[in-house]
């Protein structure tokens, strides 16, 4: 939630908790969590990437599972999932152009 929809309900925000990435392109970002195990939300995850990808959106999932790399396997991606180029951080692609960042 951007600052804007925080203090329109209400909260409380200060400006080092929203603070902006200059270097960040990124426009929406779409959560997919649970308290359980179990549920789902790898698939889910994998199925709303892939479909936005299909429908021409530049698409990125961050992975941080820590009972394994299911989002890489679903995409058919073997290997390592985080490259580095000096201090930047680089996704894998998938051979459907869903950029895939995935750390276990």
């Amino acid at each position: 939630m951007g600052c804007e929809h925080a203090r329109a309900a209400g909260g409380q925000t200060s400006p080092s908790q929203f603070e902006e990435n200059t270097l960040s392109e990124v426009k929406r970002v779409i959560a997919v969590l649970s308290g359980k195990g179990g549920v789902g939300k790898s698939f889910v995850t994998g199925a709303i990437a892939t479909e936005l990808a299909r429908h021409g959106h530049k698409v990125g999932v961050l992975d941080a599972d820590i009972t394994g790399p299911s989002i890489p396997k679903m995409f058919g991606m073997s290997g390592r999932h985080v490259h580095a180029l000096g201090n930047l951080m680089l996704p894998e692609i998938s051979e459907h152009g869903v950029k895939v960042m995935s750390s276990n």
